[in-house]
């Protein structure tokens, strides 16, 4: 089963261009607890207001590691942005081990794969993800998608959700526990109107299942990858990306992640 799942998604999900594992005792410790998460039924995670910046610029967070030669080839990518962004956002590179690195580890692990280097995150104030990429990204790349998360923050206030996407395999036996708890957590906002759309992997199987799949991903504002399942996407109904959790979770960390946007 696993290995039919790793197939799939070797297809699906966006690739990434050039990474090094990250090795560090912070990383591994992050990479630990979500072995722990996939074990219990339900689990809550890190609140969206655990952040570390105090102004209202939001901040591009770099994690590069020592003798990584995508890291060494990403470095000058990330100086250039530090030129031309140096009005519109913060900068903050870690290059070892440090407890705020490992902070954001974990507070970002529930969003995107954190295993790999280089990767960056660019977040608002508030702690909320606004885009993020993964290996090395040249420059054109990494420039487009810290625009689409200055816009993506200017229009956050004006986005509600009309779907939640909730992907993942239903052989696994928390499939249907968190698909309850996604239920009952759209339920509870009466006064909207959110559609749910589960997508069993199990029914992905015929070349032209996949391609329809994919293709639904590529036409999501804002998402820059698929790294895990079980997973859901909140969707503006122009298939904007508000918010994306690729963990287990519960209706509080849904409110967390997706709070005042319905």
């Amino acid at each position: 089963m696993k290995a039919g799942i790793n197939q799939i998604f070797k297809i699906l999900l966006i690739s990434i261009i050039f990474v090094c594992l990250n090795q560090n005792n912070y990383s591994q410790a992050v990479i630990n607890e979500n072995a722990k998460l996939t074990n219990i039924s339900l689990t809550r995670t890190a609140s969206s207001t655990d952040v570390l910046n105090s102004n209202t610029k939001p901040t591009l967070y770099y994690f590069s590691s020592p003798g990584c030669p995508a890291c060494y080839a990403m470095n000058p990518v990330i100086e250039n942005a530090k030129s031309h962004y140096k009005d519109k956002i913060n900068i903050k590179t870690f290059m070892s081990n440090s407890k705020e690195r490992l902070r954001l580890l974990k507070r970002y692990t529930r969003n995107v794969d954190v295993r790999y280097v280089p990767f960056t995150i660019l977040a608002d104030v508030d702690g909320r993800l606004l885009s993020y990429s993964k290996g090395y990204t040249p420059r054109e790349i990494l420039f487009k998608q810290v625009d689409e998360g200055l816009e993506k923050q200017r229009r956050l206030p004006t986005f509600e959700i009309s779907e939640m996407m909730f992907v993942c395999h239903y052989d696994y036996d928390i499939c249907p526990k968190l698909e309850n708890e996604l239920k009952s957590w759209v339920d509870s906002k009466k006064t909207s109107k959110i559609k749910l759309n589960k997508v069993d992997i199990r029914s992905i199987q015929r070349p032209e299942d996949m391609k329809k799949f994919n293709a639904d991903l590529e036409r999501m504002k804002y998402l820059y990858g698929l790294d895990h399942i079980p997973a859901v996407i909140g969707l503006t109904k122009d298939s904007e990306v508000i918010g994306i959790l690729q963990t287990v979770f519960s209706q509080n960390s849904l409110e967390a992640e997706f709070k005042d946007l319905y």
